[in-house]
Formats: C-alpha cells, sequence, structure tokens
C-alpha cells in the first residue's frame, strides 16, 4: 500500500510540472506558428485568409509588406533588408569590375541590358572603374507594393563611396579615389511571388539628388533599352 501511495505522489508532482510548463490548452501552441503564416479567420471556410501581422510590418511601407506576405508567408521584412544590403554592395562591385556574370543574378533582364551596354562602352574606350562602398549609413524600406503575384519593395540606400575612372593609359578621367562621396539612391527589387525562383531582382534605381560616378547608374523603366 505504501508504494502505490508513493507512485500516486510522483504521478501527481510530475502531472503539476507539465501543467507550469505547458499551460492548461492541449495541442499545438500558437507560439510554435510564425505570425505570418495564413490563418483561417473565425468566419468560417470560404472567406479570404488573413495574415497576423507583427511589428515590423509597421511604417508607410506596412500595407504592401503584409499583401506580399499574404501571399508568400515564408516572407521577413527584416531578412530581405538584410539581402538587400548585400546585394547593393555586390552590384557596385560587380558593375565596377564589368563582372556580368554576377550582375544576370542580380538584375531584371532590363537592368541588365543596360549595365551590360554601359560596361561594353567603357571597356571599348579602353577605360577601368574603381569603387570602394566605405560605409552604409542607411538601408530601410521606402515603400512595397503586390500587384496580383508581382511583389516590388523600394529601399533607400544611403552610403559614403570613393569612385575614380582611368583611361587606358592609368590616367584619371572622373572622380577621385581619395575623396567620399555620399550617395543617397532608391533601389526597387521585384519577385514574382508564384514562382519556384526565390531571388529578388533589381528593377530601378533612382539617385536623389545629382548623379555621382562609380555608383550603380541610374534606370527606370522608362530607361528600357530597345530591343534589336
Amino acid at each position: 500500500m505504501s508504494d502505490l501511495i508513493l507512485y500516486a505522489a510522483i504521478a501527481g508532482v510530475l502531472c503539476l510540472m507539465l501543467y507550469f510548463v505547458l499551460g492548461k490548452d492541449v495541442g499545438e501552441s500558437p507560439d510554435t506558428q510564425s505570425p505570418l503564416m495564413p490563418r483561417e479567420p473565425s468566419g468560417g471556410v470560404g472567406e479570404p485568409k488573413m495574415v497576423q501581422l507583427d511589428p515590423q510590418f509597421n511604417g508607410p511601407a506596412g500595407a504592401g509588406l503584409s499583401q506580399i506576405a499574404q501571399m508568400d508567408g515564408d516572407f521577413s521584412p527584416a531578412q530581405f533588408i538584410n539581402g538587400a544590403a548585400a546585394a547593393y554592395s555586390m552590384i557596385l562591385e560587380a558593375y565596377a569590375e564589368g563582372d556580368k556574370a554576377t550582375l544576370e543574378g542580380l538584375l531584371d533582364d532590363p537592368v541588365f541590358k543596360s549595365y551590360s551596354a554601359a560596361i561594353d562602352a567603357r571597356e571599348a574606350a579602353g577605360q577601368t572603374q574603381s569603387t570602394d562602398l566605405a560605409r552604409l549609413i542607411s538601408h530601410k524600406i521606402s515603400f512595397a507594393e503586390r500587384a496580383g503575384s508581382a511583389a516590388r519593395i523600394g529601399v533607400e540606400f544611403d552610403a559614403e563611396m570613393t569612385a575614380a575612372i582611368y583611361d587606358a593609359q592609368g590616367e584619371l578621367v572622373e572622380g577621385d579615389p581619395d575623396l567620399l562621396s555620399r550617395v543617397t539612391e532608391v533601389w526597387t527589387f521585384e519577385r514574382n511571388l508564384k514562382s519556384s525562383d526565390l531571388n529578388w531582382l533589381l528593377s530601378s534605381v533612382q539617385e536623389v539628388g545629382e548623379d555621382t560616378p562609380g555608383s550603380a547608374p541610374d534606370f527606370t523603366p522608362e530607361d528600357k533599352p530597345d530591343d534589336k
């Protein structure tokens, strides 16, 4: 009898511990689900699915970001902005070095054709370019929108960099390798949310203020080169 009482006491303690750890509700804890995953509304089946937003969707771009997350439950603004910063540095470096292979995987077709033509013109003139991103001061999402499955997000970059262009003899043609220039640009990235390709591609570059030698060339959809 004493053994039964001891086992019952142990079982009671274990149940009490589980109660404090898991709580009263049985089943999956709400905390195990991503707050961006679509969920059925209380209104029932057939109504549009809603997304429970978290603080990263606040701000002027919040509405567009939430629309993107409704179609792509894995979308994270924080991850996107980190990836955009990495792409910013890679594109600047690849353009300066004339690395078309890298640019092709980061730019949409119209921007790639424009940048590729600029690289060809530079090389035909016997010129080389040096660009050094000294400091990325800030980068933030300035707008976001979704039209059907097409998503567009604009990122404002504020950076300091040095840039210089040299002729075939190594003489300085433009810029100054020892002078820091402040550059502010809005880069727009696009992606088809229904595509299996998860890469966001640069589709537009708009500089705020005067053009800075060495930064990525300005490009908007209106600048699309004519196909011949």
